[in-house]
């Protein structure tokens, strides 16, 4: 009784374990298949198309013509005849120092000339028809270059008045004024006056060794500021600097492009942006996306098809850069499919 007993739970037993194992084969069975059916290897078709090879280069806006006038001597400011935002004239006057004590100078300084040129002329009479002895011709000596030093102060002093005066060299706007206020009391440094010719205004980047040889004068580019991200300007290369921008960790070159008259109104020194040049092209060539290229120990590069329905690497030659495609010039041709196994 009891071996039969013993027989009937074993069975229960097994019946129980085989359907679990049932149960548990058909779940790994079925998250194979979902799995399967949500992991999606990244491929591409090799297609003909255009491919553009381009060199963007960042840089900032900058201007040819720009001035800080200041003036020499330190003085009382008497007037300041611009403000901020005017736009000036070139030769138009800028600013003065107090030129009381200057023109007073400059009165004593002729006062001196006068008595010494009285001087001179009684010195040259009253030896005119005395023998020429050595100490006669140290005196006569003496009074002429006390005249010649007299002359002198005074076209110093008239030189000093004009400085007193500031003229603008260039037109463009009053960018930057120190000290706006008359009456205060300024050393050279500290009153000053910034004008910018916004007609001379340029994109200026740099270009490192192997940038600026596929770079020339002439060669137009397409400027993107960062303020204006949707706004695309035509410019052409002015100039390229002949020796390297000081102060920079690496060799580069400085690239000027003028900007566009009909722009100006919108910029300011200083903003930033990327300049696009198209560097080559080629029509009707195969592509693919660049990341589906890859490059073995040796530098090789291939791409992973599919041959007889397992990975296969084929090694291939490229061509073209831009910014997203690849140009191939052997080992694929158009409507082939790559992969991207690594994914």
């Amino acid at each position: 009784m009891n071996g039969e007993r013993v027989k009937e739970l074993l069975s229960k037993h097994k019946k129980q374990v085989a359907g679990v194992v049932v149960i548990l084969l058909f779940v790994f069975i079925q998250s194979r298949s979902n799995l399967a059916k949500n992991t999606t290897i990244p491929k591409a078709i090799v297609q003909k198309e255009s491919i553009r090879e381009t060199l963007t280069l960042s840089g900032s806006i900058s201007a040819d013509e720009r001035v800080v006038l200041q003036f020499q001597t330190a003085g009382q400011l008497a007037q300041v005849a611009i403000k901020e935002g005017d736009y000036v004239k070139k030769g138009q006057y800028i600013a003065s120092l107090n030129q009381q004590e200057l023109k007073k100078r400059l009165q004593k300084q002729l006062n001196t000339y006068a008595q010494t040129r009285l001087n001179f002329d009684q010195t040259k009479a009253d030896n005119k028809d005395v023998a020429l002895t050595e100490a006669i011709s140290r005196t006569l000596a003496d009074s002429q270059y006390t005249l010649e030093n007299s002359v002198i102060d005074v076209e110093l002093n008239d030189i000093a008045i004009k400085y007193a005066n500031l003229y603008s060299p260039i037109e463009g706007f009053v960018t930057s004024i120190t000290v706006p206020i008359a009456g205060v009391n300024v050393v050279p440094t500290s009153a000053q006056f910034e004008i910018i010719n916004p007609n001379s205004i340029y994109f200026s980047s740099t270009a490192d060794q192997s940038e600026i040889t596929q770079l020339q004068q002439g060669k137009a580019g397409t400027i993107t500021l960062d303020s204006f991200t949707d706004e695309h300007m035509n410019a052409t290369i002015s100039q390229i600097s002949f020796v390297p921008k000081s102060g920079e960790s690496s060799t580069v070159y400085t690239v000027k492009l003028p900007l566009a008259t009909g722009w100006k109104d919108k910029y300011r020194l200083g903003m930033t942006g990327d300049v696009e040049f198209s560097i080559r092209e080629r029509q009707n060539t195969l592509t693919i996306p660049q990341l589906f290229v890859k490059e073995d120990g040796d530098g090789k590069k291939y791409v992973n098809v599919l041959k007889n329905g397992k990975p296969d690497k084929r090694f291939v030659k490229t061509g073209l850069e831009s910014d997203e495609k690849i140009e191939i010039t052997s080992g694929l041709q158009q409507n082939d499919t790559v992969y991207d196994f690594t994914q």
